[in-house]
């Protein structure tokens, strides 16, 4: 079988990646890490609001919290000592529809479907079609345990004092999030500002999600390297963690007991034997059982 790819080539002298030398081409250009994830999920940086875009969604998602269940298992994995296995592991937990860069990519395909709909069906026809379509929710809405997503306020507060709040999907973002409110009774949350700061910047809405887990990658390199270095209690419960409801132990020469149910225990054979199988009714050698004796 032969694979086809157009990611990149070692040469002799240099290495190619996406179609550009390393050496000649990236290294005068590229000025950030972020640049080089940007290339991979496929942007060009045409304009250079893009590297803003970009710059201003890894610091909306830069939310720390271990508390949060994806980064509370980056430690757990971490507590053996190695935090790439935290890093990386923690984010298959991070890839649920539910929370992270799942909601991000289904939100940014919710936004396509607006779009395409708005002008036939209007903004608000165009999101109880949505409603409709994905079972009454739209992701991109919803606040759990406070009023507001604190992190889409900021997001919100620095677009707004920059160009790209003139951008298409911003406004339009913005005007979901109003209309929204009324169709799914529910506060807008920082992936519908996420995604459409990536549709403006020219992110396929299948990538959206993946790119939402590159934003979020600090917070989860930062946790597994400290719990690496300070988790190790996580592997051994401490005896003060633990209620032990077995029987007490016996004193010498006490006589057994049986400390479960009644109901568990088991009953004795139905002939009365002894442990040695002998007494009224037990089986003789010939697999028979003996008639019981009179007294």
């Amino acid at each position: 079988m032969k694979i086809e790819t157009r990611v990149g080539l070692i040469q002799a002298d240099d290495n190619r990646f996406l179609g550009r030398s390393v050496c000649e081409e990236l290294y005068p250009t590229v000025t950030d890490l972020g640049e080089l994830w940007g290339r991979a999920l496929g942007l060009t940086f045409a304009d250079p609001l893009d590297r803003e875009a970009l710059r201003l969604c890894a610091l909306a998602t830069t939310s720390p919290d271990a508390r949060v269940w994806p980064l509370k298992l980056s430690r757990l994995l971490s507590s053996a000592g190695e935090p790439v296995a935290g890093y990386i592991g923690a984010q298959l937990l991070n890839s649920s529809r539910l929370m992270g860069p799942g909601v991000g990519r289904g939100c940014a395909e919710a936004l396509c479907f607006v779009a395409d709909r708005e002008e036939a069906l209007g903004l608000e026809g165009a999101l109880l079609a949505w409603k409709e379509r994905s079972g009454g929710r739209m992701m991109g809405f919803g606040v759990p345990l406070r009023p507001t997503d604190e992190r889409l306020r900021a997001l919100w507060g620095w677009v707004e004092v920059s160009p790209l709040s003139a951008r298409p999907w911003w406004q339009r973002g913005l005007r979901v999030a109003e209309v929204g409110r009324r169709v799914f009774g529910a506060e807008p949350n920082i992936a519908l500002g996420l995604a459409a700061l990536m549709l403006d910047a020219g992110l396929p809405a299948d990538r959206c999600g993946l790119a939402i887990g590159l934003f979020t990658g600090p917070a989860f390199l930062a946790h597994a390297i400290e719990a690496a270095a300070t988790d190790g209690a996580l592997r051994e419960l401490s005896s003060a963690w633990i209620d032990d409801r077995c029987a007490p132990a016996r004193a010498r020469g006490e006589a057994l007991r049986d400390p479960s149910p009644p109901a568990f225990r088991r009953a004795p054979p139905p002939w009365g034997a002894g442990l040695d199988g002998a007494g009224p009714g037990a089986p003789t050698p010939g697999g028979g059982a003996s008639a019981a004796r009179s007294p």
